[in-house]
């Protein structure tokens, strides 16, 4: 269960800070934005994925965690298939705005999990489920970069 964890949270809070890396260069270079707008959306990105993490908290007292880690990856699912096309800024934001959502809601469920099947390890399954988190997110930028490299797009 806590290679499950540790995945779960690299692809929730990797994507989020993979986004944030990101993000910003990508829409200066896809759609021609000026570095203030770019800059604008994504911090509306970060504000979306931090205000939702405690939402995902709230429901994973709520709702049994698992169900909405279902619903999390079903949606970052469906935002991956929308932004990989990217035909448009609004679909790309939409798509961005999804992740955002989907990721703030996933990081908070992850760690309402973790108690349910560690409780006596709890604060060493959450700096081990972290630590992963924080060694995923800068995965996805390197590969994107080395694509964009190779390709072009």
């Amino acid at each position: 269960m806590l290679w499950l964890l540790c995945l779960f949270y690299i692809i929730t809070f990797g994507s989020f800070v993979a986004f944030t890396i990101y993000l910003p260069s990508f829409l200066i270079n896809q759609f021609d934005l000026n570095k203030i707008d770019a800059g604008i959306r994504t911090a509306g990105f970060i504000a979306i994925a931090t205000i939702f993490r405690t939402v995902g908290g709230w429901l994973g007292n709520k709702i049994n965690s698992l169900f909405i880690l279902m619903a999390v990856f079903a949606g970052l699912t469906f935002s991956g298939f929308l932004l990989s096309f990217t035909p448009s800024l609004p679909i790309y934001s939409f798509g961005c705005l999804l992740v955002a959502f989907c990721a703030g809601i996933g990081n908070g469920a992850i760690f309402k999990i973790v108690p349910v099947y560690f409780s006596k390890q709890a604060g060493l399954v959450n700096g081990i489920v972290s630590a992963c988190g924080g060694i995923g997110c800068f995965f996805p930028p390197l590969i994107l970069t080395l694509l964009f490299s190779l390709t072009g797009h």
